[in-house]
């Protein structure tokens, strides 16, 4: 049986952290668990799990979390943990170096004002991520992919995996030409890979018969810039 890894998963128990974005969605449930996935016929499925912007104190509770889902569920294969830069990074990652199933770290960077992404803080905490031997998912829109690029270029021993193809501009096309530069910028990059997630989301509003052809042209660029020796899939689920 072939097995599928999805490597973006949103799972969350919101009696063990707390994510105050969630508070305006009313039709997402309080938890979302590993028995709330939908069934797979006929491929055998492993899931890496990816926070879900918790809030900044609750972090390693969250991580803590997903760590008990990777130790019961054989399916969980590890977890991206939130690692806030304006916190105790160097706790927060000695705290994850214990937790069974750990094996990345992310930061929502599309949440940030630009002047974080070339801040200092933001280099320390790279370093300090690569001094952990973990990579770390970045996560921006694409206005910011240039700031990113530069932020990334400048720490070529630390794995990046970036998010959803860095956000493509689907919904504002006077961007496309940014976008592909970037992407072109960051795939030469040895130490970047790409993570095929995330269309449906940045195209929302846009009729299915035209958002699958540009979500066909993203990919196949992808693919192409990075090989698929650095491209991982995944669903966002249920984003």
């Amino acid at each position: 049986m072939t097995r599928i890894v999805d490597a973006h998963v949103h799972l969350w128990d919101r009696s063990r952290s707390r994510h105050a974005w969630m508070d305006t969605i009313s039709d997402w449930p309080t938890r979302q668990l590993v028995d709330d996935l939908p069934a797979l016929d006929s491929h055998q499925r492993g899931i890496v799990l990816v926070e879900v912007d918790s809030d900044d104190e609750d972090a390693l509770a969250e991580a803590q979390h997903f760590s008990e889902l990777a130790s019961s569920h054989d399916e969980v294969l590890g977890f991206v943990a939130n690692l806030p830069f304006t916190q105790d990074v160097p706790g927060l990652l000695a705290a994850y170096r214990d937790l069974p199933g750990w094996c990345g770290v992310r930061w929502l960077f599309q949440d940030q004002p630009d002047d974080m992404i070339a801040s200092s803080v933001s280099h320390r905490a790279l370093e300090l991520v690569e001094a952990a031997a973990v990579p770390f998912d970045l996560c921006v829109v694409s206005p910011q992919l240039g700031l990113a690029a530069s932020l990334v270029s400048e720490h070529p021993g630390l794995q990046i995996v970036l998010d959803h193809v860095g956000k493509p501009p689907f919904t504002r096309p006077h961007e496309w030409g940014q976008w592909d530069r970037v992407l072109r910028r960051l795939a030469d990059l040895p130490n970047v890979a790409v993570k095929l997630s995330g269309l449906s989301a940045e195209a929302q509003g846009i009729p299915a018969d035209e958002a699958l052809p540009q979500y066909r042209r993203v990919i196949e660029l992808a693919l192409e810039l990075f090989g698929p020796d650095r491209a991982l899939v995944g669903s966002d689920w249920p984003v």
